[in-house]
């Protein structure tokens, strides 16, 4: 009987899966087998030191003081030895400044979209990332929603980023992209979804001020709303991880050993007047989504054309022409003001009991189009069934082409709020070292004074119209030492 009730416990707390077609029978005969093993070792082991004990007695002996000294000497060395080896080793610490702004002078209950982190789940890994968001309902929402959901899995999942980075970092986003839906849903209960044949996205209840009578209409219409996404992993001893959605960026700034400064943009842009993203998301899409120079007076020039063999390539006759008509600059790097033209779509809606008045009903609706500065990003639901991507374009650095530069080298993550204000030499003019490194301020006042600087421009530029800025600077140097 005691064999038999082992016998049905064990296999009863085995799980199906774990068994396969192999039935493992465990009695209290290999149960008495195994307590036999271990006390048969450990007696071996007392054995064992014993020996050395009564073989060492007389060894010491032969020895005088000053031998014994030096023997305990190096046997300490030995212990600390092991000791070090069995400890796990100090964390990779890498000085970092963050800030965040309104933007404007600040203080006059602006909304602040962006939002950032930094996470350190491991003492191989550093995660930093800043999101922006856009939409003037649901830009805060979705950073905030994005930034949440993808630091508690970055970190809480820091083995698997360590061993595979670039795929947990696309699931992350893909999870963010998810959370940032949830997180909408949840803010209003009068939104609601349609599936339809694509991707889903979200519909709103609100006013048409399209009609001409002069008496409000309401319709569904789509919801507009998402963020940008730029996250950073450094793997100590390897690389850094880049992976990022949209028009912030992360950029390394150094000085050459020679003394001239340098800068690398990580990853393109994923703007308008990216060339492949212009390939990707029209052959994604499959409609008439358009890339046009955003003029004052609603012309329409397409940024690109086909040449003689069917490639897609910049239209500078377009380019001019937008120019003609007003087309402004928006950053110091003459990038000019581009727009994606996500295309209206009529759909037919089931009744959904439960929602006030005609908007329960069953009704045939047009979905506005929709414009968007960015070729990929997470939330803005309808775009994405139109083309955009919440799947990050991903780049590995190794540390040692980052040490080839230079000893001293920094990266910079931020939103357009700070790449719209300075060029990429004029930021390395602030935060990067001059030559004479031990005259140089500390990191936490260049960042400080650069980050005022951009908020001070971008209030004289634009005023309380000045985008809000969030960026996150790191010293490099620790992964060097």
């Amino acid at each position: 009987m005691p064999v038999r009730g082992l016998r049905a416990s064990t296999e009863a707390s085995t799980p199906n899966s774990a068994r396969g077609n192999i039935s493992i029978r465990r009695t209290t005969s290999w149960q008495r087998g195994h307590r036999q093993t271990a006390r048969a070792t450990q007696a071996s082991r007392q054995v064992l030191e014993r020996l050395i004990l009564e073989s060492a007695t007389p060894l010491l002996e032969t020895l005088n003081s000053k031998e014994r000294s030096s023997l305990s000497r190096v046997c300490q060395t030995f212990r600390d030895a092991a000791k070090l080896l069995a400890a796990p080793p100090a964390p990779v610490v890498f000085p970092q400044v963050a800030h965040t702004h309104e933007g404007g002078a600040g203080g006059r209950g602006k909304e602040n979209q962006d939002t950032f982190f930094i996470g350190q789940p491991h003492e191989d890994v550093a995660i930093f990332a800043v999101f922006d968001g856009h939409g003037k309902k649901y830009g805060r929402t979705a950073s905030q929603a994005a930034a949440a959901s993808m630091k508690a899995l970055l970190c809480s999942h820091h083995r698997w980023l360590r061993a595979q980075p670039e795929d947990a970092l696309r699931f992350a986003f893909r999870e963010a992209h998810v959370a940032i839906r949830h997180a909408i849903m949840a803010s209003d209960p009068q939104l609601r979804v349609y599936q339809g044949s694509g991707s889903p996205y979200i519909l709103q209840w609100m006013e048409d001020d399209s009609e001409e009578d002069g008496e409000p209409s309401y319709k569904w219409d789509a919801v507009d709303g998402g963020t940008t996404a730029t996250v950073v992993v450094a793997l100590r001893g390897e690389s850094l991880i880049v992976a990022t959605v949209g028009d912030s960026a992360a950029v390394l700034l150094n000085r050459s050993p020679s003394g001239a400064l340098q800068n690398e943009l990580l990853i393109p842009e994923h703007s308008p007047t990216n060339l492949n993203e212009y390939v990707r998301m029209r052959g994604a899409s499959g409609t008439s989504v358009k890339f046009i120079y955003d003029c004052p007076d609603f012309e329409e020039f397409n940024i690109f054309r086909q040449d003689p063999h069917g490639n897609a390539q910049l239209d500078l006759d377009a380019q001019r022409l937008a120019d003609e008509h007003g087309v402004m600059f928006k950053n110091s790097r003459d990038d000019r003001f581009t727009q994606v033209v996500i295309p209206e779509e009529t759909v037919d809606l089931a009744a959904l009991p439960g929602m006030p008045g005609s908007a329960g009903d069953a009704q045939r609706t047009v979905v506005e189009e929709q414009t968007i500065t960015m070729t990929r990003s997470l939330g803005d639901f309808y775009p994405h069934r139109h083309g955009l991507t919440w799947e990050p374009e991903l780049r590995a650095v190794p540390f040692s082409d980052v040490r080839q530069r230079s000893l001293s080298s920094f990266l910079l993550l931020a939103s357009d709020g700070v790449w719209d204000i300075f060029d990429f030499d004029e930021v390395c003019e602030f935060l990067v070292p001059g030559p004479v490194v031990k005259e140089a301020l500390p990191l936490e006042q260049r960042a400080s004074r650069f980050f005022e600087a951009t908020r001070a421009r971008g209030d004289d530029f634009f005023g309380e119209g000045a985008d809000n800025l969030t960026g996150v600077l790191v010293d490099l140097s620790a992964a060097f030492a």
